[in-house]
C-alpha cells in the first residue's frame, strides 16, 4: 500500500481538544442543539450537465449545466429519552416542519449546521426520515434515529446575532 508522507504533512494540525464538541441546526429564528454529536456526516456536490444528441455518436457532447450546492447528510441522529420518560415527538415534528414553506415566504427557512468551529450553511432541509425505536406508554417515540439532508443555497442571513449560538471567528 502507497502512503504520500507529503499529504499527510501538509495537512493543518487541529488539535483534538477536550472531546467535548458541541452540534447545533439553527434556524432563522430556532436553534437546535444535538443530544449525541453525528457519528457520520456525508458531504457531496455535483456538476449537472445536458447531454446533445446527435445522429451516428454514441457518446453524446454534453453541455456543461451548474454545479449543484454541497449536500450534507446526517445519518442516524440518535435520540434517546426512555430510560427519563421523555418523548420526541415535537423535535420530528419541527424539524420535518422545516420542510415546508411558512406564510409569507417562498421556500422553506434555511438553517446552519454547526460542529465544533466548523460552520456549513445556509442549506435547506431536502429529506428528514425518522425511524422510531421505542415509545412512551401514550403512544409517543422516546427512542428514534433521524436522517437528515441539508443542501446549501445562496442566500444573505444573519445568525450570529440570535441568543445561545456561538460566536464564530
Amino acid at each position: 500500500m502507497f502512503s504520500s508522507t507529503s499529504v499527510f504533512n501538509s495537512a493543518p494540525n487541529d488539535g483534538h481538544g477536550d472531546g467535548k464538541v458541541q452540534t447545533f441546526l439553527i434556524g432563522e429564528d430556532t436553534r437546535w442543539e444535538f443530544l449525541f454529536n453525528p457519528e457520520k456526516l456525508g458531504q457531496g456536490k455535483e456538476a449537472r450537465y445536458n447531454p446533445v444528441p446527435a445522429h451516428g455518436i454514441t457518446v453524446p457532447e454534453l453541455n456543461y449545466g451548474y454545479t449543484s450546492g454541497i449536500t450534507i447528510t446526517l445519518p442516524d441522529l440518535l435520540l434517546t429519552g426512555y430510560c427519563r420518560g421523555k418523548s420526541y415527538l415535537p423535535v420530528i415534528t419541527a424539524l420535518t416542519d422545516l420542510l415546508n414553506v411558512k406564510d409569507g415566504k417562498y421556500r422553506p427557512e434555511t438553517v446552519d449546521f454547526l460542529m465544533g468551529k466548523r460552520r456549513i450553511g445556509p442549506a435547506v432541509i431536502t429529506d428528514v426520515q425518522p425511524i422510531e425505536t421505542g415509545w412512551t406508554h401514550s403512544g409517543n417515540p422516546s427512542d428514534a434515529r433521524i436522517s437528515i439532508t441539508l443542501l446549501t443555497v445562496r442566500q444573505s442571513r444573519k445568525t450570529d446575532s440570535l441568543p445561545g449560538i456561538p460566536q464564530i471567528k
